[in-house]
């Protein structure tokens, strides 16, 4: 199996954020649920500052709500890929890799023997409908 560091293209506005570090251990992802976490806390001085992206998986099957979320650092978390999510890139790909370059796309769905990896965020509802500082 390949080991495969997941690197998120994040867009300006997220990139300016400071993400908060996570006390883990150093984790290997094999097989199961897991997402990329997004959390948002308000900060009045600087409200981009308020994001933090972590890796996270959910103990009460409840995706819905913040209860069972265990977050991972996502500095010390590595995804490891089943070989048949590799492919060789026949182009270039601008954020991707150059021609000839090995990529891992995971399934978009539950498929056994993979890990099923998607987004998540659980945000307290109308935290965007105040504005801070003339900012929704």
């Amino acid at each position: 199996m390949f080991k495969v560091k997941i690197f998120i293209m994040i867009s300006i506005f997220a990139a300016k954020c400071v993400c908060v570090s996570h006390a883990t251990p150093a984790t290997d992802l094999y097989l199961g649920h897991f997402e990329t976490q997004i959390d948002y806390v308000p900060n009045t001085d600087d409200p981009d500052a308020g994001w933090d992206f972590s890796v996270s998986y959910d103990m009460s099957n409840d995706f819905s709500t913040p209860d069972g979320i265990v977050r991972l650092d996502p500095e010390d978390t590595t995804i490891v890929a089943a070989p048949d999510t590799e492919i060789v890139l026949s182009g270039s790909f601008i954020g991707l890799g150059s021609a000839g370059d090995k990529l891992w796309i995971l399934p978009q769905n539950n498929s056994t023997g993979q890990i099923f990896y998607g987004w998540r965020n659980v945000i307290e509802a109308g935290i965007f409908q105040q504005s801070v500082n003339g900012f929704f």
